[in-house]
C-alpha cells in the first residue's frame, strides 16, 4: 500500500485509511462490494472481520495480498486472545 503502513494499523483502520486515500464515501465502498452502507460500516467499526469468502474482495480494495490481509486479521485475533 503506497501511503499506508499496514503493519501498524488494524483492519478497520486500514479500511478507513484506504477509503479516504481513494476519496470514497462509505456508501460508495458498500456499493462497490454490493452491500448496504450499514453492513459495510460494521467492518469499519471493527464489529466484523472478513470471512474466507470475502478476503479477496478486501485484499483487492486495500491493494495488498490475501496473505498479508490474513496475517493482519490473525494478529488482531491473537492480540484479543492474549488480553
Amino acid at each position: 500500500m503506497s501511503k499506508i503502513n499496514q503493519k501498524s494499523l488494524s483492519f478497520k483502520d486500514l479500511l478507513i485509511k484506504k477509503r479516504e486515500e481513494k476519496g470514497m464515501l462509505k456508501k460508495e465502498v458498500a456499493k462497490l462490494f454490493s452491500w448496504t452502507p450499514m453492513y459495510y460500516g460494521r467492518y469499519e467499526k471493527g464489529n466484523l472481520k472478513p470471512s474466507s469468502n470475502n478476503i479477496k474482495l478486501f485484499a483487492d480494495f486495500l491493494e495488498i495480498s490475501e496473505k498479508e490481509l490474513q496475517i493482519i486479521i490473525n494478529n488482531e485475533l491473537d492480540e484479543k486472545i492474549i488480553k
